[in-house]
């Protein structure tokens, strides 16, 4: 009945038209260039793959998925940067979605990930969440997401001065900075995660800090006391990161609770709660996840399995 199918260049006009109906759903217009889309995605494409999903019987795919690979403390995941069903399907066939999302677990099983991290808009209808939270086993992540204005000038970014700096790729996309003292202690540090958005048509990063407990350890003391100057020094280098990458469409900030510190910091800032409309505090963005455990459970197969007739998941989801 359904079928995944990887996304390639001869696919665009799909693309385009899932796109342009995602954007007339959520009473927008996709405001982007198509030619740029094309050029973007082409370069995007070793870090962030989308995947179609077909139905017997229809000449164009009925669903798209975004994906791209994320690093955290926590280890190597999948992020579903976006997950769109459409209209007609949502309304006339169930299961779409469901088989879309098992779609998604196939490959994390397939290629080892450790978890599967995504970020759906707070205004969603309640049976979204039931169906992350009922069908799919996942859970709510406790982080503040923290998004730095589109207006804010990354030439202005004064250099970081007081560390040195650290900075290796680990994946295609995925970036770890560490900041180190005099004598060569780690003091903090951040994954850098490249993040391309379809729908917005922007390259920009999510920030996974990394930090020391304020009160232990001798790499804590030994930067300073007042970890405002980690901040500070964290902060600018990803900036400067950004900024010299060209990874300037949107920086997020995912900082787990415990680090309030941190995001009191980021906030003074000016970084506000991540949402999918700045001028729409109502589209704040949730995180959710999925471990390693339900990834190797029965989840997949209970996803793509055919529906049964009172089963309905299909309506639109809005994420990030």
């Amino acid at each position: 009945m359904f079928k995944a199918v990887n996304y390639t260049p001869a696919h665009f006009d799909s693309l385009m038209a899932l796109i342009e109906e995602q954007a007339e759903h959520h009473g927008e217009i996709f405001a982007g260039d198509p030619a740029r889309l094309r050029a973007e995605f082409g370069k995007a494409a070793a870090h962030t793959k989308a995947f179609f999903i077909e139905h017997e019987g229809e000449n164009k795919p009925v669903g798209l998925a975004v994906i791209h690979e994320l690093h955290t403390p926590q280890g190597r995941g999948l992020y579903l940067e976006d997950l769109y069903i459409s209209k007609k399907f949502r309304e006339t066939v169930r299961g779409t979605g469901s088989f879309a999302f098992g779609q998604l677990i196939r490959i994390a099983r397939e290629e080892n990930y450790d978890y599967v991290n995504w970020m759906v808009a707070a205004d969603n209808e309640p049976h979204t969440f039931n169906f992350y939270l009922k069908k799919c086993q996942a859970q709510k992540e406790d982080l503040s997401m923290l998004s730095l204005s589109k207006k804010y000038n990354f030439a202005a970014t004064p250099p970081q001065v007081l560390f040195n700096t650290s900075i290796h790729q680990v994946a295609e996309g995925n970036y770890k900075l560490s900041l180190k003292d005099k004598s060569g202690q780690t003091v903090a540090g951040a994954f850098m995660n490249l993040n391309f958005s379809t729908f917005r048509t922007v390259t920009g990063l999510r920030i996974e800090p990394h930090l020391p407990a304020h009160s232990g350890g001798a790499a804590a003391q030994s930067a300073n006391d007042n970890m405002d100057t980690v901040y500070e020094s964290l902060y600018r280098r990803t900036l400067e990161f950004a900024r010299d990458r060209g990874y300037t469409g949107h920086v997020v900030w995912a900082v787990p609770q415990g680090q309030s510190g941190l995001e009191n910091f980021l906030k003074q800032k000016g970084l506000n709660t991540y949402c999918l409309d700045e001028k729409n505090p109502a589209t704040q963005l949730l995180p959710y996840k999925i471990g390693r455990d339900d990834i190797d459970s029965d989840l997949m197969e209970r996803l793509q399995s055919l529906p049964r007739p009172d089963q309905d998941d299909n309506r639109a989801l809005k994420h990030g």
